[in-house]
């Protein structure tokens, strides 16, 4: 018996350091989690699953750290048996409705989010709870026609209204040429009014016809002669399966400045966006157009640009999303003059990178940067030189959205156009307080 109570003594020893382990790995998965590191505590989760599955804590999460790891099915089946057994536990409810959205599982997902609704979350769980669902409709396209539209005002100042040097006088092989008051830089404050509305119509499983219209317009307090408004519609056709996105369109815009038609462009483009698991996102375009201008015809061109990027969000604190691209193209003037190939010519090429940040469940902070290299195809008849141009964009906003609808920040743009022509150098930066209601 003693000899019986000796085995059994050392087994349970030697059992210890394991189960101390097994709790161990449990802290360790649940301080992962914590921490935003999804692949890693997806991995230990899927070691430990053997041994935990069926345990309400382990398998929460097990099934948040899959979900954020991009293996959101395995994540859905962990927090379904979570439910199962503790029906009452509405931060379950709440991944597994996430869950079912990236599974494009909208019925469901809608379902969940409702539900953890009706129990009165804290307002800043409300506030995700409504993204998704306006996510939800805006995606209910896929059997139903949908309208969605927005409206937008802002308010601002513009230091360089006309993208214009601030200089007096530029310099040519024949002497100094001095610039009208409106070939110098102005600045100004501004009002501004933005509006559109997008149809969407299936036309078969994963096929919708799209169209849609846009208007910007801005009203300056003193330069009115530099005033801008642009109207836009487009038309075209959209394909969707799980992983993909590609849309096709024939746009055309108007651009009026000081009241007066100045440009129009008619142009066809076509986009293709592929997820590659849940966190990175490819994508790829081409766009062709013809410009006309209303009183400038030595301006009228036909341009191509393609471009390719990449999207990824890390599933860490804030939600980091960094989206890059290259971009190239070529304009080509409708006269082929010397005159016209200076001015209207070019090889054009450059990059550009976004990041966003979620600082807060109702804050977001986006900052981006461009840069575009122009070099015109024949000498300049006045500054007899081919024009180049670099072209760098640098921009910070923050937005607002106490809920789906609504939205409201500041924004901060600064250009800097360097040129080999005084003529085309110049500085600007806007700042604008804008505020967007979205309908759908």
């Amino acid at each position: 018996m003693e000899r019986a109570h000796r085995a059994l003594l050392a087994g349970v020893l030697a059992l210890a350091p394991a189960v101390a382990a097994a709790q161990l790995d449990m802290g360790r998965l649940a301080e992962l989690v914590r921490s935003g590191q999804a692949q890693a505590a997806y991995e230990l989760a899927r070691a430990e699953r053997a041994a935990h599955e069926g345990e309400p804590r382990f398998d929460f999460l097990y099934g948040m750290a899959a979900i954020d790891s991009g293996h959101v099915g395995e994540g859905v089946f962990a927090l379904e048996r979570v439910l199962m057994q503790r029906p009452g536990n509405d931060r379950a409810r709440l991944e597994l409705a996430r869950g079912y959205f990236l599974l494009e599982e909208d019925l469901r997902a809608r379902d969940e989010f409702e539900t953890v609704l009706a129990h009165d979350p804290p307002p800043t769980v409300r506030s995700t709870i409504e993204r998704y669902l306006g996510a939800i409709r805006r995606r209910a396209d896929r059997y139903r026609t949908m309208v969605t539209g927005y409206v937008g005002l802002g308010a601002g100042y513009d230091t360089n209204v006309n993208s214009a040097p601030d200089v007096d006088t530029v310099q040519s092989p024949f002497g100094s040429i001095p610039l009208s008051s409106g070939g110098q830089e102005q600045g100004d404050a501004f009002g501004r009014l933005t509006a559109g509305t997008t149809i969407s119509h299936p036309l078969r499983p994963g096929v919708n016809l799209v169209a849609g219209a846009d208007l910007d317009a801005r009203f300056h307090r003193d330069e009115t002669d530099f005033e801008t408004s642009e109207a836009g519609g487009r038309v075209g056709v959209a394909f969707r399966d799980q992983d993909a996105r590609t849309r096709i369109t024939l746009d055309a815009d108007r651009l009026y400045v000081g009241g007066d038609a100045y440009e129009d462009v008619v142009g066809v483009s076509a986009r293709h966006r592929r997820r590659v698991g849940e966190s990175l996102l490819g994508s790829a375009g081409l766009r062709v157009s013809q410009q006309r201008y209303e009183d400038q015809d030595i301006l009228d061109s036909s341009t191509w640009i393609v471009d390719a990027g990449v999207s990824h969000t890390w599933r860490t604190p804030w939600r980091p999303t960094f989206s890059g691209a290259l971009f190239g193209g070529h304009e080509t003037a409708d006269d082929q003059s010397q005159a016209a190939r200076a001015v209207a010519e070019r090889d054009l090429a450059g990059v550009s990178g976004m990041l966003r940040l979620r600082v807060a469940p109702a804050w977001t902070v986006h900052t981006s940067l461009q840069f575009r290299r122009s070099e015109y195809d024949a000498r300049h008849l006045i500054f007899g030189r081919k024009r180049e141009e670099d072209y760098s964009q640098v921009a910070l906003r923050a937005d607002w959205q106490p809920t789906a609808h609504w939205s409201v920040g500041p924004r901060l743009r600064y250009v800097h156009n360097e040129a080999n022509i005084d003529l085309y150098e110049y500085d600007r930066t806007v700042f604008e307080v804008r505020g967007h209601y979205a309908f759908f």
